[in-house]
């Protein structure tokens, strides 16, 4: 399933869910799927970060910043990112991405994410 589709089951189901703070951990199930992967068997390290755009889409979502962020005109983006690598995901493997806002400043919001899989961190960022 590439990222599209992703993409278009949470917009269709991200108003079936619980509101959330901004401030709010989202922790997310999810599956490796066979576009994640790279020819060494394991999530392609681009990957990791489109998957987080789409954590950063339904946070923004489900706590009702995006349609607010929208309306000033402005747009939610990654301005920069700094990730650490500690464990393949492997293909059709179940796994939970944790995002959330750690602080704040005039400009811009930064924020946490980890891959966890079986109680173990596959990446930081």
């Amino acid at each position: 399933m590439n990222l599209y589709l992703r993409l278009i089951w949470l917009l269709l189901t991200y108003r079936f869910k619980p509101k959330m703070a901004f401030t709010d951990a989202l922790d997310r199930r999810m599956r490796v799927m066979p576009g994640d992967v790279d020819i060494n068997g394991h999530v392609n390290n681009g990957r990791y970060l489109t998957l987080v755009d789409l954590a950063i889409i339904e946070m923004f979502l489900r706590s009702g910043v995006l349609l607010k962020a929208f309306r000033q005109g402005w747009r939610p983006m990654l301005g920069g990112s700094m990730i650490s690598y500690r464990r393949g995901l492997a293909p059709f493997s179940r796994y939970t991405l944790r995002f959330q806002l750690q602080s704040w400043d005039e400009r811009w919001n930064y924020f946490r994410f980890e891959f966890i899989q079986l109680g173990k961190t596959a990446a930081l960022g």
